[in-house]
């Protein structure tokens, strides 16, 4: 009797830790054609189509803000705000070195850190990440097509950890979520180990990840004003996994606009 209750317990609890998966990286929006010559300001606002997944199955933002400026016609600088939900957000700042190739084509590599928060009921980890994206982009008064990859490392600092597991000592179990060291079964403590939170932490403190993330990304519009869909995809290149979403998809509106001329001139 003992072992078919234990095994229902098993089965009731596996299917609990599938459908609250937790992941922590996901492939953000990567910037391609921001700027075809100097003195341009480039802003979007964009949507995440996917994005993180929460165990409560609260909405979220999944809105990003990209601004940019070009000082030269071979330089620029970038920020891009992706917020994901509630307190979770990655923040990029490149350094973008582009160039105008027989007028519509524009090879670029953007050299990026990013700064990321990953909030759960009971961690908080931050994300940095350093990375370097080259990118082909291909542009003309009514149409973008462009390629990219990001290759990342990424580290993790973790504010807080737990253990969780359930209690079920009184013939009733019970979740219980502690910083302690879980309690090992016994035939007198009926305690089984749901989740431990602790050890994916710990990995994901511990360790450096690294990621290539190829992308997509096609536009179509007029002139200085674009609506364009990205597609990325992360893929691990490490010995430990870090839960993560390995597909994304982007929906952004796009103004480039240079300061040096009439608005007429450009429209």
């Amino acid at each position: 009797m003992k072992n078919i209750k234990l095994f229902s317990i098993i089965i009731i609890l596996s299917f609990f830790v599938s459908s609250c998966e937790t992941y922590y990286y996901a492939p953000t929006e990567q910037t391609v054609l921001k700027f075809t010559e100097k003195k341009e300001v480039s802003a979007s606002v964009g949507y995440n189509l996917i994005g993180f997944v929460y165990s409560d199955n609260s909405s979220w933002d999944k809105i990003s803000i990209n601004a940019g400026y070009s000082f030269t016609n071979y330089f620029g600088v970038n920020s891009n705000y992706q917020r994901f939900h509630k307190k979770d957000y990655f923040l990029d700042n490149e350094l973008i070195f582009y160039k105008k190739v027989k007028k519509y084509f524009y090879p670029a590599i953007n050299f990026g850190y990013t700064y990321g928060n990953r909030n759960g009921d009971l961690y908080d980890l931050q994300m940095n990440r350093i990375y370097a994206q080259p990118s082909l982009g291909f542009s003309n008064n009514y149409f973008d097509f462009a390629i990219s990859t990001r290759f990342a490392r990424v580290d993790y600092d973790l504010d807080s950890d737990y253990y969780y597991y359930y209690d079920c000592t009184n013939g009733q179990c019970v979740n219980v979520i502690t910083k302690n060291e879980i309690p090992q079964y016994s035939a007198e403590h009926e305690i089984y180990t749901i989740y431990d939170k602790r050890k994916e932490l710990r990995v994901l403190k511990d360790e450096t990840f690294y990621f290539i993330e190829p992308a997509v990304t096609v536009g179509v519009g007029y002139k200085i004003l674009k609506l364009r869909l990205q597609w990325a995809k992360a893929i691990q290149q490490d010995k430990y996994t870090v839960n993560h979403i390995e597909e994304n998809f982007f929906l952004s509106i796009n103004l480039r606009y240079n300061i040096s001329l009439p608005f007429k001139e450009q429209w």
